[in-house]
């Protein structure tokens, strides 16, 4: 029981400090987005939110979420709880040097970032170990996954050092850092909770090609980015076929809103059901989007920033926030507080994070292809962050 305590109050504090790091890396991002359109002069934060996005953000998200979630799937206790600790704040060191800002301090928190991503891998492989069981199809996801943030932080650090280009600007950089380790373990967890969705069946060879596909996909951008060579398309076609696949596998786009099996359903198990199944689909819908968008971009035809900027923020603010906001109010609470609180779940915040989404995509989009100056897309920013108060106060309200 102590260790169980343990290990939920390691895990409240990581998630925390990831939605803490959140609302900075937004607000940066919200900033970008003003300077952008001249709208001020905030020109200084365009790397930072990345940055912070990926690499304080979803690190310590994904951190927090294996903490508790892992150790459930192998029927495990998280043993190095000291260890995940150190993980935990060299990582959060490392975002505040960066944060801060001297080269000196950016060079430091590379490396704090990179130690502290070392242990995390070693706690999480430990307790993975070999893949097994009935859903052992989504381990290797999560093996990839935790090997990749590893990969992604070396290379990071290797690339900033050399101070010729930001590693953001390499397209198989970007592969690496958002499709590889956040979409990785997102792939494995959906695998893995396949349970969740009422009548979906799990086509397992589809889910083992798709890993190979992904892999396939993430080894050719490493190299790429290891050769100098830019051109990503190759990859770029890869990730798409294969989150074909995995959306096939996982027959992402069924719900059940009537019939028998949802007449059985107990009230709150409707409501909980309703709400996840809904941003389910809506975090799918994104992702096809985000990968169809870094192919138009990798063919260089259309190789314009509209594209880059569509791609990305429909793979992070769409699929990857979405999944979080499907996960989080029906996986975290049971877990952190042995309840199943349902009362005051609303839809609400995702609509207003999907729609500033919207907003901001289709007005890059279509400045693009207009050459008009659409400076109010710079606003879409504010709804999103808007969204992820309002969606962190909906989830701190949720009552039985």
């Amino acid at each position: 029981m102590v260790q169980k305590t343990t290990t939920v109050k390691i895990a409240v504090f990581t998630i925390a400090s990831s939605a803490a790091l959140a609302a900075v890396g937004t607000t940066f991002g919200v900033l970008w987005l003003f300077s952008l359109w001249r709208i001020g002069s905030y020109s200084s934060v365009i790397f930072l939110h990345p940055e912070i996005q990926i690499f304080g953000f979803l690190t310590l998200f994904i951190a927090g979420v294996s903490f508790l979630l892992i150790p459930r799937f192998k029927n495990k206790s998280l043993k190095r709880t000291k260890l995940a600790v150190t993980s935990v704040s060299l990582v959060i060191a490392g975002n505040i040097s960066w944060i801060l800002g001297s080269r000196n301090l950016v060079f430091l928190g590379d490396v704090l970032l990179l130690l502290g991503v070392l242990m995390f891998a070693f706690i999480t492989l430990e307790t993975l170990g070999k893949p097994s069981g009935v859903l052992k199809e989504a381990e290797p996801f999560m093996i990839l996954s935790v090997i990749l943030l590893v990969v992604a932080s070396l290379l990071k650090l290797y690339i900033q050092n050399q101070a010729v280009i930001s590693p953001y600007w390499i397209a198989g950089f970007m592969n690496l850092a958002l499709l590889g380790f956040p979409v990785s373990m997102i792939y494995g967890v959906m695998v893995r909770t396949i349970h969740f969705r009422v009548g979906v069946i799990l086509r397992r060879r589809l889910v083992r090609l798709a890993f190979i596909l992904h892999t396939a996909a993430i080894v050719l951008s490493i190299y790429r980015i290891l050769s100098g060579d830019t051109s990503n398309l190759e990859a770029s076609i890869l990730f798409l076929i294969a989150g074909l696949t995995l959306c096939i596998a996982v027959d992402a786009f069924k719900r059940i809103t009537h019939g028998e099996l949802f007449a059985r359903m107990i009230e709150r198990d409707k409501v909980r059901y309703i709400y996840f199944s809904a941003v389910f689909v809506i975090a799918f819908t994104w992702l096809i989007a985000g990968l169809v968008f870094n192919v138009i971009y990798n063919t260089q035809i259309l190789h314009g920033f509209g594209f880059r900027d569509a791609a990305i923020h429909s793979l992070t603010v769409g699929f990857i926030g979405n999944t979080i906001m499907a996960y989080a109010p029906i996986l975290l609470p049971p877990l952190i507080k042995g309840k199943t609180p349902y009362r005051n779940l609303s839809p609400t915040p995702v609509y207003l994070i999907n729609l500033g989404n919207v907003w901001r995509v289709l007005g890059i989009l279509a400045e693009g292809f207009s050459g008009m100056n659409l400076w109010v897309t710079a606003f879409s920013g504010l709804l999103i962050l808007v969204g992820m108060a309002y969606f962190l106060l909906m989830v701190h309200s949720l009552k039985e």
